[in-house]
């Protein structure tokens, strides 16, 4: 599988609407800027209309190292560096795990992704310096289906 198969746009809606008290129904977007740079957009589904603003929004660039492994970089709106990822394909998903210590605005952000061509997993989470869990999810992954190609 090509890693740039993550462009399209992805829901959770079964998963919200199986488990509305503990997953918010959110469409993801992921838009191919070309020269192996990437655009991410995180709405919530009830927001997620024309000129409607994301709650979540990054840029993104990538390296492929080889056919399994990506380093994968994560950047503000400004295009300031803020995470650096490694990105393995594992038989099945593209499995993201940090190479490094993710603060932003001294929050440590975790986060666990994989994906594939149908299905993309995440959860995120930001913790303080004392480790309290200050916004995200703490376990339970987000399932999103894949609902177009292309965007």
């Amino acid at each position: 599988m090509k890693f740039k198969e993550i462009v399209g746009q992805y829901s959770n809606k079964l998963q919200a609407f199986s488990y509305p008290s503990e997953y918010a129904m959110i469409r993801l977007v992921w838009q191919d800027l070309g020269e192996n740079k990437l655009h991410s957009q995180s709405f919530y589904e009830f927001d997620f209309i024309p000129d409607s603003k994301p709650y979540r929004e990054s840029y993104h660039t990538f390296e492929e190292i080889n056919d399994n492994e990506v380093v994968f970089n994560t950047y503000t709106m400004n295009w300031e560096l803020l995470c650096i990822h490694n990105i393995c394909w594992d038989g099945e998903f593209w499995v993201y795990q940090p190479c490094d210590d993710c603060i932003v605005d001294g929050i440590r952000v975790i986060s666990q992704i994989k994906f594939n061509k149908q299905k993309y997993y995440g959860r995120d989470a930001g913790y303080n310096q004392d480790g309290k869990l200050i916004w995200g999810k703490e376990t339970g992954m987000f399932e999103f289906d894949k609902i177009s190609h292309e965007e």
